[in-house]
């Protein structure tokens, strides 16, 4: 949709009212519900043809501002709509300056989401481990920063020009889920083989691949300290409270006003942030995958942010988002890097089938805290 479309409907309007005025056109009741036929009905007696002159005029003026406007459906403004609705690794066309990079030359990866909030930390989590042998940097953007030296950057679909438009040069990767995309397997694949990457394919071996690193063998490995283990969930952003199980929603809209509501509740965030949280969704979707989704505020809504924290909810009968059938909702909200952690091992989590389905039927409140709390070695003091 675009809002300058508006344009029409009041160009539109106006020559209605403009030519009613000339011709004497009126009515003798209001026409409920607005219909063509009521107009007919509530016209009074030799007014009929005044009434049509002004319904088609302001009919005609409308379509030809908004043909116009639209650039009758073809315009190269629609280019943003059309990736957003095309699978990844499709039919999507090429964007961005670059069109293919040799993956023994990749040393950098930026992902981009809207916020820098949530998606692209979940992106970012699951392309580091995946990349940290063959020595390649991973790092998480807002869509308008990225860095003006990237030359490979992943994004969703929805906002691959923006990202062309940033930084024109770079090879823009798009995906559609934010789980498991084959496009993460793309990237890994054209580094470890030496492969060309390119917007939504791979090219022939070039014979030149990443250095991964070698274990030295002449030096004996030093004795294994004693290790322990700790929480990568941060006390407090996940209370007990802020999980919520068995829910049913009448629709996408009102899953994510209880999602925000919850981080209202616990004091994270004042009312304002699930107005941003709303709109976030209307620039791009959320859903991750295997059921979840992680509702979140645009940049604009931060202000309303006074702690990090999460929230679970759980709707058993499934939410329609947007085509998708979402069980779980983790919505976010963070003003720092504070979530950094958290959705790098949230992104471990729910990339294991088998931990997301746990969820989707969990019943008990301590279940979904162990799933959402994995713990990591850690090596102890000495």
């Amino acid at each position: 949709m675009k809002p300058i479309m508006i344009v029409a409907m009041i160009l539109g309007s106006m020559s209605g009212l403009f030519v009613a005025t000339l011709t004497g056109a009126g009515l003798v009741a209001p026409a409920s519900p607005g219909s063509i036929l009521a107009y007919f009905a509530v016209t009074g007696p030799g007014g009929h043809i005044p009434m049509i002159l002004t319904v088609l005029t302001a009919t005609v003026v409308s379509f030809v501002v908004a043909s116009a406007l639209l650039k009758f459906g073809k315009g190269a403004d629609d280019t943003a709509a059309v990736e957003a609705a095309t699978p990844s690794g499709s039919s999507v066309g090429h964007v961005g300056g670059l069109t293919a990079i040799a993956g023994a030359a990749i040393r950098k990866v930026v992902v981009a989401c809207d916020a820098g909030m949530g998606s692209s930390v979940m992106v970012a989590g699951q392309l580091k481990k995946k990349l940290a042998p063959y020595g390649v940097e991973v790092v998480h953007t807002p869509v308008d920063e990225i860095p003006a030296d990237a030359t490979v950057v992943l994004t969703q679909e929805g906002l691959a020009s923006r990202a062309a438009k940033r930084v024109p040069g770079s090879l823009i990767v798009p995906f559609a889920t934010y789980l498991g995309d084959p496009a993460f397997d793309r990237v890994e694949t054209a580094i470890r083989e030496g492969r060309d990457l390119t917007a939504t394919g791979l090219g022939e071996p070039s014979g030149q691949v990443q250095d991964t690193p070698v274990p030295a063998e002449a030096t004996p490995a030093p004795a294994a300290a004693p290790r322990k283990r700790r929480k990568t969930l941060q006390a407090g952003v996940l209370p007990r409270e802020n999980v919520r199980l068995g829910l049913t929603a009448t629709s996408k809209d009102d899953a994510i006003r209880q999602a925000g509501q919850v981080l209202v509740d616990s004091g994270a965030a004042a009312p304002g942030y699930i107005d941003g949280m709303l709109a976030r969704e209307l620039q791009t979707t959320t859903y991750l995958g295997e059921g979840v989704a992680i509702p979140h505020g645009t940049n604009e809504s931060r202000r309303y942010i006074s702690k990090a924290a999460l929230g679970f909810l759980q709707f058993p009968g499934g939410v329609d988002w947007d085509g998708e059938t979402v069980h779980v909702l983790i919505p976010i909200a963070s003003n720092s890097d504070e979530h950094v952690s958290i959705l790098s091992a949230l992104a471990t989590t729910l990339a294991d089938r088998g931990n997301a389905e746990r969820l989707r039927g969990a019943t008990d409140v301590d279940e979904v805290l162990a799933l959402l709390t994995p713990q990591e070695e850690e090596v102890s003091a000495q």
